[in-house]
Parts: structure tokens; sequence; C-alpha cells
């Protein structure tokens, strides 16, 4: 007996599946528009993670810098681009720039903290808040 299959339509057995679209760090970069943000991909033996770095004056170091420069960087553990979608990577480097700029409370901003009458501190705003 032969395991020829007469009559056969092979547009019933095809999957077509949708591969996801290529991101790129130049799309997410251009998405968020801050000249002071760069995105590098971090290659160590356990695994890769990519890194956002916040940097007003990128080309200067040490006694060079001024004392105002700024200066962050932000891990993201994901292996690939791809891994996270381009909203998320997005998300991700605005909600740092919006921290470097003060737009956002930081975890050590000195605003996010009041007193009481008892001279107990107290928090007034979680970091990543919008300030008023």
């Amino acid at each position: 007996m032969s395991n020829t299959v007469y009559n056969f339509d092979p547009d019933i057995f095809s999957i077509k599946v949708k591969k996801p679209k290529r991101i790129t760090r130049a799309q997410i970069l251009k998405a968020i528009r801050c000249k002071h943000l760069s995105l590098e991909k971090v290659l160590t033996n356990v695994g890769n993670y990519f890194l956002f770095t916040y940097d007003t004056h990128p080309h200067l170091d040490g006694e060079d810098r001024p004392e105002g420069a700024d200066w962050a960087q932000h891990i993201v553990n994901v292996h690939q681009l791809n891994h996270m979608s381009l909203h998320n990577w997005i998300s991700e480097g605005l909600d740092m720039v919006k921290a470097m700029e003060g737009e956002t409370y930081g975890l050590d901003d000195p605003e996010r903290f009041a007193k009481d009458e008892d001279g107990n501190t107290i928090v007034v705003a979680r970091a990543g808040e919008p300030k008023q």
C-alpha cells in the first residue's frame, strides 16, 4: 500500500505565522527623542542585557566634566530587543528621561518627603509619579 495522498489541497495544512517586526536601537531612541539618552547591549557570560545611559556630557570624563553634569544608567534585563514590544522599550526610556529631567519624583528626591507636626518623615509622593 502506498503512502501517497491524491486530491490534496496544500493550503488546508499550511499555517501562516506572522513574524514580529524587527526592533532596532535606532527606532527606540528616535521615538524617545532625547539627545542625552543612549542604548547599548551588554554581553556577559551569564546572559545579555540592555543598558540605557542618560549623560548630559558623554564625551567628557573625570575632571573635564562640569559639576552639574547628569549621568545615570538603567538596566533592562532582556536577551534581545524583540523580547519586548517597541511600546515597552519607549516607556522604559521615557521613564528614565522624565526622572532625570525632573518631571517625575526619583527614589531619593527630597521633594518626595515631608515632616509631620511630630517631626516624623512621611512620604508625600511615590517614585515615578509626575511632579505637580
